[in-house]
């Protein structure tokens, strides 16, 4: 399961949770919530926070989309909000390098869209690259991905959009 944030949309120390970059193993604490380092951290954005429309994050799940489909990877399930975008792929590569593709294909479909936009900052710098070990495991993956974000906004089911 891959997911990715909009610059500037997911702060350490914010209430909706994230974990510091020295703490990503699989089942890594969340940070408390610390007012005053989320405000640090938006405070020394280099750039403003990217939130996408509706439109650009049907842009953005074109995108990877592509990249799957270039890549011959699996892509099971896919939903692109405004500020992040969740992905259940299945591809026998690490899960960064699937990381990386995505956010490179998002971002050259955004740029086409918006030119102007080329060269401002997207994506967080990393995201979460969860391991899915069993059918278990990609089952309750793809059902959050695709039930529990709320209203569905750019959403991939590959069974039902892939014929």
């Amino acid at each position: 399961m891959i997911t990715f944030h909009g610059y500037g949309t997911r702060l350490h120390g914010s209430a909706a949770g994230s974990v510091h970059h020295s703490g990503t193993a699989y089942g890594a604490d969340m940070l408390p919530e610390m007012p005053r380092l989320a405000q640090f951290e938006h405070d020394h954005l280099s750039g403003p926070p990217f939130v996408m429309s509706y439109d650009d994050a049907h842009i953005a799940l074109e995108g990877v989309k592509t990249a799957c489909k270039m890549r011959g990877w699996d892509l099971i399930a896919c939903h692109a909000r405004t500020t992040h975008v969740h992905s259940v792929v299945h591809a026998d590569i690490e899960p960064e390098a699937i990381l990386n593709a995505l956010k490179a294909y998002a971002s050259r479909r955004l740029s086409k869209i918006h030119p102007e936009d080329r060269g401002r900052k997207r994506w967080s710098r990393h995201g979460s690259t969860r391991y899915l070990w069993d059918s278990d495991d990609v089952e309750a993956a793809t059902r959050y991905v695709l039930y529990e974000q709320g209203e569905p906004i750019a959403v991939f089911q590959k069974d039902r959009d892939s014929g």
